[in-house]
């Protein structure tokens, strides 16, 4: 009897036959690859993660990412990690005890009502900008009356540190301090105004010189102890800040309030109330939204901060503080006490612009310090 052979009769019954594949086999083809590509790249990414864990790698540190990729990609925007700790350092003196935040009228003899007052800078445009905006509200004060106001303030633009020690050697009655948000902002600004000719600051003022440091870290430098000498002398002389950008009406009525008011009390409390009200209504309807976001316009496009720059500077305001026991020590640092300044004549109108001027009316230098910063002999 014939049987059917058993490869013939399993053919024929599974019917394996060549079919089209299914459709699901066409979606997991893409997907296996991607996986199978991902997991390759998987070590690539942990090098390059584990790089920037220490900093930008070597291959990264001459690319240039603008200060706005810096600002999208970053938390911190232009602000250091470790400015907080700066910021703290920034003292005032707001006490109305005249024995404790002295208010020295110089010329009390000939004016006996006048008062000195120093708008302190590191010379910013922006800074320039609030020191006209806040003259503006104290000519108000006075009834728009100026003569009125030169009788009563003597209110000055100044970039020089006080001179070492009190108000015979100072000669301020008050010190308004003005204060960036971020200490990049304020350096580039302050460059911005001692730029020598034919210098350009996109690529000095980032890069490195070749022989250490970048320009804008030793300006920096500058820009710190420049705020070290002020913190000093409000241990004992009227200072109060006003910052660039987070400032309200009542932060500018409260400015506005400290300048007048005279250690004499050469008002009544009813005149300066309504003096006071003046002023309200005019800030109301001028004080800006910003002061400084105009000014960010004109240096945006030319000024390049690498992430391994913002790292650089990091560590050197870690540097200052940490020599000096966050600004504690005295006297402050030197201003012509930065690598190479000798051959950076930028850097070096910066110091002189920065250091106390011992010839200026009313002031005198008592202090060997102040003598030399102002000759610019680091040394003596």
């Amino acid at each position: 009897m014939f049987r059917p052979s058993i490869t013939s009769s399993r053919i024929g019954r599974r019917n394996w036959a060549l079919k089209p594949r299914p459709r699901r086999c066409c979606l997991l083809t893409p997907i296996v690859t991607m996986t199978s590509l991902s997991l390759l790249m998987l070590p690539a990414l942990w090098l390059l993660s584990s790089s920037f864990a220490f900093g930008v790698p070597s291959f990264f540190k001459g690319m240039s990412m603008p200060i706005s990729f810096l600002a999208a990609k970053d938390t911190i925007g232009l602000h250091l990690q470790n400015e907080e700790e700066f910021q703290k350092t920034l003292k005032e003196c707001t006490s109305k005890k005249l024995k404790k935040c002295q208010q020295y009228l110089p010329d009390k003899d000939t004016h006996p009502h006048l008062q000195r007052i120093a708008f302190m800078s590191t010379g910013g445009k922006t800074a320039e900008k609030m020191f006209e905006f806040l003259k503006g509200a104290i000519v108000v004060y006075y009834n728009q009356d100026q003569e009125a106001m030169k009788r009563h303030v003597d209110w000055n633009w100044m970039t020089h540190v006080p001179a070492l020690g009190y108000g015979k050697s100072h000669g301020w009655t008050k010190i308004v301090r003005f204060v960036y948000s971020s200490l990049i902002e304020e350096t580039i600004e302050a460059l911005q105004r001692v730029v020598v000719d034919g210098d350009q600051l996109d690529g000095s003022i980032s890069g490195s010189d070749g022989m250490g440091e970048s320009r804008l870290s030793k300006a920096m430098r500058q820009v710190i102890r420049f705020h070290c000498r002020i913190s000093h002398v409000a241990a004992h002389t009227a200072v109060f800040h006003v910052n660039a950008s987070s400032y309200s009406l009542e932060q500018m009525m409260d400015i506005v309030e400290k300048v007048t008011l005279n250690p004499q009390h050469d008002h009544s409390l009813e005149q300066h109330n309504e003096s006071m009200a003046k002023v309200k209504s005019y800030l109301t309807k001028v004080l800006p939204s910003s002061f400084i976001e105009d000014n960010k316009k004109e240096w945006g496009n030319d000024m390049v901060l690498t992430r391994s720059n913002k790292i650089d500077l990091e560590q050197t305001l870690q540097e200052e503080l940490d020599s000096t026991n966050g600004l504690k020590k005295w006297p402050c640092k030197s201003f012509w006490d930065v690598q190479n300044i000798e051959m950076d004549e930028t850097l070096r109108k910066m110091a002189s612009k920065l250091s106390p001027d011992c010839n200026a009316p009313f002031t005198t230098c008592v202090v060997a310090r102040d003598k030399c910063e102002m000759k610019g002999n680091v040394n003596c």
